[in-house]
């Protein structure tokens, strides 16, 4: 093994697949070349007592996945038990749960002990309306009237807006990465860069408050991906999206079509320190029923079971 990679890829799937009345929706995962899998996602496809709301999310761990495998069975019951949620503040109440959480792993006398980190997309999606919520590179982007729409920003250190408040905790960038180490700007974990005593917690090093951009879900959304940086530094959002695009035109089910995603994004021969496609990789696509072709539509029904309840984290 050189490079902490392993000598040929673990390229073993862990996939999900979903049809309700209103969309489609499906996860694959693949640990790749990397010796451990630190990724993890959650899929609520019906929110208990709340039938036109579900909530997808991506979460990636860097220096362990204890703190990702956490938050992706965890952050659902923050969200819906935060009094934001009841009171139909869905912005106040993503911004809330993933601070209390991140504050509840930093007080855990085992959790704040860890090293690492998660990065966290989060969409929930209330009738027509979506919510994104992010920390860190994983993404989130919608195809809508035939192109590719970013619902999320990467949290990178060189941001001015993160970049300004990583100086002001005390601390310096190098090699794009917070004191030469850490390569993002938000996620949750990574308490070393979040103890300057004279901060507040939204003004540490690295910080858990989301960015939290609401959408209107018109006739124009064919389809999201959600997915961490695995995928997006080996594809940009328009080679992504044209990818979906194309094989749901060629009528392949979303399940299918994340297992084909993965596959392409994977280097298939031996990396440097530079390649991409060596990292753990964790998408998911949901796709709109009503906005796309009927033939499609017919086909993805065909001897499926629509489902209702459904929570799924792995």
């Amino acid at each position: 093994m050189e490079y902490g990679l392993l000598g040929t890829p673990n390229t073993a799937m862990k996939n999900f697949y979903a049809l309700t009345n209103d969309f489609m929706t499906g996860c694959g995962s693949m640990q790749g070349w990397r010796p451990t899998m630190e990724d993890s996602c959650t899929i609520i496809v019906t929110l208990p007592q709340e039938p036109f709301t579900s909530l997808f999310g991506v979460f990636d761990g860097h220096g362990g996945g204890v703190i990702s495998d956490f938050v992706s069975k965890n952050i659902y019951y923050y969200i819906v038990s935060d009094p934001a949620f009841k009171e139909g503040a869905i912005k106040n109440a993503l911004s809330s749960a993933f601070m209390r959480l991140d504050n509840l792993l930093m007080n855990d006398s085992v959790y704040n002990k860890l090293q690492g980190g998660s990065t966290a997309v989060v969409v929930l999606i209330r009738n027509r309306s979506l919510f994104c919520a992010n920390l860190g590179d994983s993404r989130a982007v919608a195809y809508v009237s035939g192109e590719a729409i970013p619902l999320s920003c990467d949290h990178k250190p060189l941001l001015q807006k993160e970049k300004i408040r990583i100086f002001q905790a005390g601390c310096f960038i190098e090699y794009g990465r917070i004191n030469g180490d850490l390569a993002l700007s938000r996620a949750f974990g990574d308490f070393k860069y979040k103890k300057n005593n004279r901060k507040t917690l939204s003004e540490q090093a690295v910080i858990s408050m989301p960015d939290v951009m609401e959408f209107l879900i018109t006739k124009n959304w064919e389809f999201l991906v959600l997915a961490c940086d695995g995928i997006w530094d080996t594809m940009t959002n328009e080679e992504v999206c044209s990818f979906v695009k194309t094989k749901i035109s060629n009528n392949i089910t979303v399940d299918v079509i994340c297992q084909q995603l993965l596959q392409k994004c994977l280097r298939k021969e031996y990396p440097t320190p530079e390649s991409f496609g060596t990292d753990n990789m964790t998408v998911i696509i949901v796709v709109f029923l009503d906005n796309v072709c009927r033939p499609y539509l017919g086909i993805v029904q065909q001897g499926c079971t629509v489902s209702s309840t459904v929570n799924f984290s792995m």
